[in-house]
């Protein structure tokens, strides 16, 4: 950042401090966003209803010159608060980054303020959901979440074990065993559910066709695709696809 760059930055913030004590227009409560940020970090949804109801004195921030950028740029500001939350309450970094990716590109596309609003809700509604998701496990381990980070990060490769234990620093069978101890299944077999939650939002939401998803995430053959899919979801996935799939 350029000196002038800087001044002009530093002549801003002096002058929404002087016009906000000038007119007494505060920003909204500091506290009521630590209660919001709680509520998604503790999985509580009947905490964020509620603080989505207070009311206080005081407003958002001005983050643009016009209404749609002004809801584009808190939609924005919020959904990534919201996500640092998340991963605090135990949703695993890289899902909560990607979310984030999502929502920040569907904001953008919206061209009604109060939408974007409604939207940005929903999306806290998910990191909520998520965090309850890794909540409701009876025991969480450091190692076994870096685990399931890396396998997240890595779905569209051949993971193998031996890689993920270098990875970690920790001797593959010590890992193996702890991962089915905390998981309550072996690491090849939660990579291979991961494969399919993943497939399963390609077929909702993308136009990849089934052989590109399954060439995709490596599975040896389409076919070998359809069974490991129908095994954990109950069908097949030209069946799931035209079940849920987002036209």
């Amino acid at each position: 950042m350029s000196t002038n760059e800087i001044h002009s930055m530093k002549k801003n913030i002096s002058g929404i401090i002087f016009d906000r004590q000038e007119f007494e227009i505060p920003h909204n409560p500091y506290e009521q966003e630590v209660r919001e940020l709680d509520s998604i970090r503790k999985g509580d949804r009947n905490l964020l209803l509620q603080s989505w109801k207070e009311t206080y004195p005081g407003q958002v921030g001005t983050l643009a010159d016009n209404p749609l950028r002004q809801a584009k740029n808190v939609a924005i500001c919020v959904i990534t608060l919201s996500s640092r939350a998340a991963i605090e309450g135990g949703m695993l970094p890289e899902e909560a980054f990607s979310m984030v990716d999502a929502c920040v590109m569907q904001v953008e596309k919206m061209s009604d303020s109060s939408r974007i609003e409604e939207f940005q809700r929903e999306a806290q509604l998910e990191f909520l959901e998520g965090v309850i998701r890794a909540q409701q496990k009876s025991e969480r381990n450091e190692l076994v979440e870096r685990t399931k980070n890396y396998i997240f990060q890595n779905l569209h490769k051949s993971i193998i074990i031996g890689e993920i234990g270098k990875h970690m620093g920790v001797n593959s069978d010590y890992l193996s065993t702890l991962f089915h101890k905390v998981e309550g299944c072996t690491i090849q077999q939660y990579i291979q559910k991961e494969k399919v939650h993943l497939a399963e939002n390609m077929l909702r939401y993308s136009d990849y066709s089934i052989q590109e998803i399954a060439s995709y995430l490596l599975f040896c053959s389409q076919s070998h695709f359809g069974q490991a899919f129908k095994k954990e979801v109950g069908m097949t996935p030209s069946q799931y696809r035209k079940k849920f799939g987002v036209r």
